[in-house]
C-alpha cells in the first residue's frame, strides 16, 4: 500500500475531476507564505514572536531553518557556456525558497484548517520584517544600461552568459554581397500563463517508514520525483512518491520543481501531519515562472530576386533573478535550433546576451523558444517583402526549402525528414480563402474595423531529443534512448544501442 494511502480521502469537483484542492488527508494543516513587497531588498531582521503566539499557528519556517535542514537549492537543468568558453553565471538558488527578488527570504506559517468548505485565507503576520530596499530595474532594456542596478555581484552588467551559434563568417560574407538588407527590431513581451487552477501542493510524511508522498498540481511528476531526490530533499528516490491529480491548466508553467513543494514536505516531517499550500491568484503572479521577454535585432541579406542569403538574429533575453529548471535552454537550444525554419538560407548567425533581472525566473510557455523563433522569422520576411515590393506569398515561395531537398539538414541542429512547404502554403491559402481577403478587409473597413492576414510556418521539435544529443547541447539529464532488441531463435536476447 502506498504510504499514507489509508488516510487519504477525496471529493470530486463539479466537473467530475479531482484537483489538488479536492484531496483531503486526516489532520491536514494549511500553510501560507509571506512574500516580500520589494523587488530587490536585503532582510535586516525577522521577528516571528507575534506570529508564533497567534492561535492555530503550529510552525514557522524561515530560510535559515531550511538551510539548517540541509535542503538543497532548486536546480537549473541546462548548462550554457558563453561564446568565449567561460561558464554561465549561476547564482546559488535559494534553499527551497524560490523567489523573484535577489536576497529575498520567505516564511511559511501553518495553521489548522477550520472546515472542509471554502476557506478564509487569514495570514498570520510576524511582528516585524525589516527590509533594506535596493534599487531595481523593472524592464529588460533598463537592466542592461550602464549604471543599471545589479542583481548579483558575480554577474557584472547582469550578464548570465553571452552566447552565439551559427557561422558568423558566412553571414558577414553574404551581407557584403547583398543586393538588399532588411533590418527590424522586435520586442517579444514578458508573459504569464495564469492557469485556471493556481499552483498547489500537499506534503505527507510517513514517520515510521521515512517515506514522502507529495501531491502537486504539476505537469511533470516523474521529473519532480527525481529532483526531490537528488537536489532538494536528498533522499533515495524509492522513498518518494509524487502524485499529480487533474491539473487545471499548466501551459509549461507547471513543469518545474518549486520551493513550496519542498516547504510542505519539511513542515509535514516536523509536525507529523500533512501540510498543504495553495496559491491565491495574486500570489501566483509573483511566485510562478514567467516567460519570453526578448528584445531582438534581426537582419536579412537578400539577392536581387528576393531570396534570403543570410540571417543575423541578435537577441537579449531575460532569465529572471534566478535560473529556472529549463530557463537557460529556452532562449538558446529551443530558440536557435528551429532557425531558419522553413527557409532555405544556409548562412545564419545568432549572437546575443542572456541577462539576469530582478523578477520571477523565466522559463517555458506554450512551445518555449519555438514561437519566439517563428515570430522573428515571419516578421522579418514580411518586412523584406514590403521593402522589395514582392508579394508576401511569393516571397515565401522563393525562399521555401524545395520538396525534393528533403530529408534536409538545416544549418543549425535539426534534420527535417519530410516536407512539402509549397503544397502546404497552397492548401492553407485555399482553406483561408486568401483570394477573397481583400473583399473581407474592405467590408471590415466599412464597419469601422481593421482586418489583417498573417503567415506563420511553425517547425516543432517535440520530446526534446535523445539523451546523448541533449548532453552535448548542455542538458544535465536524459530524456529518451533509442535501441533495438532481438529475440533470437535460441531464446537469447540481443540489445543493440542503435537500429542496424
Amino acid at each position: 500500500m502506498p504510504p499514507c494511502a489509508a488516510r487519504r480521502t477525496s471529493v470530486s469537483s463539479p466537473d467530475g475531476g479531482r484537483y489538488l484542492d479536492d484531496i483531503r488527508l486526516a489532520g491536514l494543516l494549511e500553510s501560507v507564505v509571506l512574500r516580500s513587497p520589494h523587488a530587490h531588498a536585503e532582510i535586516a531582521g525577522i521577528d516571528t514572536s507575534r506570529a508564533a503566539a497567534m492561535p492555530g499557528v503550529r510552525l514557522i519556517l524561515t530560510g535559515a531553518d531550511m538551510e539548517a535542514a540541509d535542503i538543497g537549492g532548486l536546480p537549473c537543468g541546462w548548462i550554457v557556456e558563453s561564446a568565449d568558453g567561460s561558464p554561465m553565471v549561476a547564482p546559488a538558488a535559494p534553499r527551497a525558497l524560490h523567489r523573484p527578488g535577489a536576497l529575498r527570504r520567505r516564511r511559511g506559517r501553518l495553521r489548522r484548517r477550520r472546515d472542509q468548505g471554502p476557506r478564509r485565507r487569514t495570514r498570520p503576520r510576524p511582528s516585524r520584517v525589516d527590509y533594506r530596499p535596493l534599487a531595481s530595474a523593472i524592464d529588460l532594456k533598463g537592466s542592461v544600461e550602464d549604471g543599471a542596478p545589479q542583481v548579483w555581484e558575480e554577474a557584472p552588467g547582469n550578464l548570465c552568459f553571452d552566447w552565439e551559434k551559427g557561422d558568423a563568417a558566412a553571414v558577414e560574407a553574404a551581407f557584403a554581397e547583398a543586393h538588399h538588407v532588411t533590418r527590424l527590431e522586435l520586442v517579444n513581451n514578458r508573459i504569464y500563463a495564469a492557469p485556471m487552477e493556481t499552483r498547489g501542493t500537499i506534503g505527507d510524511y510517513d514517520q515510521a517508514g521515512g517515506r514522502v508522498t507529495l501531491y502537486t498540481s504539476n505537469q511533470n511528476p516523474h521529473i519532480i520525483r527525481v529532483l526531490l531526490s537528488i537536489c532538494t530533499l536528498k533522499i533515495p528516490e524509492e522513498q518518494i512518491r509524487v502524485v499529480s491529480p487533474d491539473v487545471g491548466g499548466g501551459f509549461g508553467m507547471k513543469i518545474y520543481h518549486y520551493a513550496e513543494e519542498v516547504m510542505v514536505v519539511v513542515a509535514a516531517q516536523r509536525l507529523g501531519q500533512p501540510v498543504k499550500w495553495v496559491a491565491d491568484r495574486q500570489e501566483g503572479y509573483i511566485s510562478d515562472t514567467h516567460a519570453r521577454d526578448h528584445v531582438t535585432a534581426v537582419e536579412v541579406a537578400l539577392d536581387g530576386e528576393g531570396v534570403v542569403t543570410a540571417f543575423k538574429v541578435d537577441t537579449v533575453a531575460n532569465l529572471g533573478a534566478y535560473l529556472s529548471t529549463f530557463g537557460t535552454a529556452i532562449p538558446t537550444f529551443f530558440y536557435a535550433n528551429p532557425m531558419p525554419g522553413p527557409y532555405k538560407a544556409k548562412a545564419i548567425h545568432m549572437p546575443g546576451a542572456r541577462r539576469l533581472h530582478q523578477h520571477q525566473p523565466v522559463d517555458a510557455y506554450r512551445g518555449a523558444g519555438r514561437p519566439e523563433a517563428t515570430y522573428v522569422l515571419e516578421r522579418v520576411i514580411d518586412r523584406a517583402a514590403a521593402e522589395m515590393g514582392i508579394d508576401r506569398v511569393e516571397m515565401r515561395r522563393r525562399n521555401f526549402i524545395p520538396t525534393e531537398a528533403f530529408p534536409y539538414k538545416s544549418p543549425m541542429l535539426w534534420t527535417y525528414d519530410v516536407g512539402d512547404l509549397h503544397g502546404l502554403l497552397d492548401k492553407a491559402m485555399e482553406v483561408a480563402d486568401y483570394a477573397g481577403f481583400p473583399a473581407r478587409r474592405e467590408a471590415s473597413a466599412q464597419a469601422g474595423k481593421l482586418r489583417g492576414f498573417g503567415f506563420a510556418f511553425y517547425l516543432e521539435a517535440c520530446g526534446m531529443g535523445p539523451s546523448k544529443m541533449l548532453a552535448e547541447e548542455g542538458g544535465t539529464a536524459g530524456q529518451y534512448e533509442v535501441g533495438h532488441v532481438r529475440i533470437n531463435p535460441t531464446g537469447s536476447v540481443t540489445v543493440l544501442d542503435r537500429q542496424p
